[in-house]
């Protein structure tokens, strides 16, 4: 949200202690990663059969696709809003509303809304970010969910390790390879940062990479404090050497990794930190403050035109965060968290369905 906030320029760029926030997109890839660890913790066990996959499935799918959707929505609507009060203001003589107008209005095509809905616009089908444009990485998590349930599903719990180990070796050399030669990320900035065109590449790597991380050892509860230390001054060298180096971005593959097992016991004082209420908060409303800070960020430079002197933009600036925990709030009490039980509840009911038919057909005198 803040790298977002930083790339419009409403803030001032020169700074290097922003270095953080300028080079913000790399933090997807430890969203990929947690990810990883996460699902793969969950549902490695769990899914033996035909209903466990049909579980699976309908319980990410309402994870996912309920907020999508209605982020999309009221992004598309805010858009065009915001052009017909620009369009309204020059026809009564006033000011423009908006600094770079488009011609047309922000009118959804059949493919765009046909991709958001299948979560397919994130595979490399367009050649921009379209819609909501945070959105990218949602399409390509869903499909990762799939890729894991292939690989769960197909490959012997034996050899599952060497196999996701290789599928990420991969994965990672293709997104570097991509980044560089295709992209051209070293004269243009963004190393790393595969959005619309190569994300799906990008999510598999690091996605692979958490799922390894959770096939560690666990961590010596003697070593996580040293560890949580050592690993904030990796990040401060990370995020100093990017300004200067940008194929150091690629050393997030080592640096997210690292951070999650260091953190995977809730153990340390980053393992207390993230447990305390505000960091709680913040994590139960992270998916909701990922897809609505599009939407706030249509808003914010308007107001900040119309709302004359340096005080009342600060002010404005420094609400964006708050306003947008605010915002992230409420969806996720009204829409996330309602669909997400709904979408479970529908997956439980066929588990135990399919359960009870299994038992009926056992206990049938067979032939």
């Amino acid at each position: 949200a803040l790298f977002h906030l930083y790339d419009l320029k409403l803030v001032p760029t020169g700074s290097h202690w922003l270095t953080v926030i300028r080079n913000g997109y790399i933090f997807v890839d430890l969203f990929f990663v947690l990810s990883g660890y996460v699902i793969f913790s969950a549902y490695h066990n769990r899914i033996r059969n035909r209903a466990d996959i049909e579980s699976f499935v309908l319980r990410r799918f309402g994870r996912l696709f309920p907020l999508l959707i209605f982020a999309t929505v009221v992004y598309v609507l805010l858009d065009n809003l915001l052009i017909a009060a620009h369009r309204a203001f020059l026809a009564a003589g006033l000011p423009p509303l908006l600094l770079s107008p488009p011609l047309a209005f922000d009118i959804p095509g059949f493919f765009e809304i046909l991709g958001t809905v299948t979560l397919t616009h994130g595979l490399g089908l367009f050649d921009r970010l379209i819609l909501n444009y945070a959105s990218w990485s949602i399409s390509t998590e869903f499909h990762v969910y799939l890729l894991f349930l292939v690989v769960v599903v197909t490959i012997p719990a034996k050899v599952r390790t060497l196999v996701v180990a290789m599928l990420c070796t991969t994965a990672l050399a293709a997104n570097c390879w991509l980044s560089i030669y295709v992209r051209h990320c070293l004269e243009k900035f963004g190393c790393g940062g595969a959005t619309y065109d190569f994300g799906f590449i990008r999510c598999i790597a690091f996605f692979t990479l958490g799922m390894l991380v959770y096939k560690l050892p666990k961590p010596n509860p003697r070593f996580v404090a040293p560890a949580q230390w050592l690993v904030l001054l990796l990040a401060g060298l990370f995020f100093w050497a990017a300004e200067s180096y940008p194929k150091a971005m690629f050393l997030d593959a080592l640096l997210f990794p690292f951070l999650i097992y260091a953190i995977s016991t809730d153990q340390g004082f980053l393992g207390k930190l993230f447990g305390t209420g505000f960091f709680q908060m913040l994590g139960q409303r992270s998916y909701s403050l990922y897809l609505l800070h599009p939407v706030l960020l249509l808003a914010l430079p308007v107001l900040m035109r119309e709302v004359h002197g340096i005080v009342a933009n600060a002010v404005l600036l420094l609400a964006y965060v708050p306003v947008l925990i605010v915002m992230a709030g409420w969806t996720f009490r009204h829409i996330e968290d309602p669909m997400r039980n709904h979408f479970n509840a529908i997956a439980s009911k066929r588990l135990h369905r399919t359960a009870r038919l299994k038992n009926v057909a056992t206990d049938r005198p067979g032939r």
